[in-house]
């Protein structure tokens, strides 16, 4: 089999013969972060190492983009910095005949950019830094946004399987929220987002967590390990604030606006994906409950 796949990423290579000549390596991963081969100086080259081993790690990086290029099936990049040496890497999902992998482009980009040493502040390590924490944030609310979100749920759901313990995830989403734009307006439906991220950012201190808004009126917390009930405090107290904030209308007066949150043990979770889904079903009943007690 593994000379099956060997073969196959040679051929896949082959067809893309550019690709050889800007990268350094080219390596295949699969799903649990396992290096089937990798293709170097013309060669492909079994192996039995893990994609994040090469790194210097004992266990898969916080931001893997190759299990997300897996789970979300699209192509990722990310710089590393590893041994004394900046990493450019491409991960991209590709279909094998024995089903899906990553293929991993990487370049050593050192030469390229570390001109000033690689020891203390450079100019290189900055802007690494700086975009790594730009395009963790959504815009819009100053949370993470849902790409940041999944890669510290991966890292935390890792985590607590190694140490058997409890790892929760809440969702959120505004109860209603259409009506909320079509009775008083888009503009208010901004505030009514920016509103709640606020509280998030009161709420959720990185003690407790992190939050981040996964889009619209959607928003998720990854809690660090607490136990049920404590989330389950901080939640109603997140809940109660955002029923009390005045919101003014267009039309004239003040409306106000409820949010529901799911929240789940995540830990069993093999993925991020596995994961909301888990806390998903838990906002629904949530939800439906809502409903009921509030008929429109």
């Amino acid at each position: 089999m593994a000379t099956a796949i060997d073969e196959q990423l040679k051929n896949y290579i082959t067809a893309h013969d550019i690709w050889p000549n800007l990268f350094d390596t080219v390596r295949l991963v699969e799903q649990e972060g396992n290096l089937v081969c990798q293709y170097k100086n013309g060669k492909c080259v079994p192996t039995q190492e893990t994609c994040y081993s090469i790194w210097g790690k004992d266990c898969r990086c916080s931001n893997c983009i190759s299990h997300l290029a897996y789970t979300e099936n699209t192509q990722h990049v990310k710089f590393e910095y590893a041994k004394e040496h900046y990493y450019f890497v491409i991960a991209r999902p590709v279909e094998m005949e024995s089903g899906r992998y990553v293929i991993e482009f990487v370049l050593d980009a050192t030469t390229q950019f570390a001109r000033h040493g690689l020891s203390g502040n450079n100019f290189v390590m900055d802007l690494i830094t700086e975009l790594e924490r730009v395009s963790s944030k959504d815009v819009f609310s100053g949370l993470y946004n849902k790409t940041r979100f999944n890669q510290l749920l991966m890292e935390r759901l890792a985590r607590a399987k190694e140490k058997d313990m409890p790892l929760y995830l809440a969702l959120w989403d505004v109860d209603r929220f259409k009506q909320v734009n079509d009775l008083h307006g888009h503009d208010a439906g901004d505030n009514v987002i920016l509103a709640i991220s606020h509280q998030l950012r009161h709420f959720v201190t990185d003690d407790w967590g992190v939050a981040a808004r996964f889009g619209g009126d959607e928003f998720g917390i990854v809690f660090f390990e607490q136990d049920r009930t404590k989330c389950r405090v901080l939640l109603e107290g997140i809940a109660q604030a955002i029923a009390q904030i005045d919101f003014p209308s267009p039309q004239g007066g003040m409306f106000h606006v409820t949010a529901s949150y799911g929240l789940a043990d995540v830990r069993a979770a093999a993925t991020p994906l596995e994961a909301v889904h888990l806390a998903d079903i838990s906002l629904y009943r949530c939800k439906e409950q809502h409903h009921a007690e509030h008929p429109e």
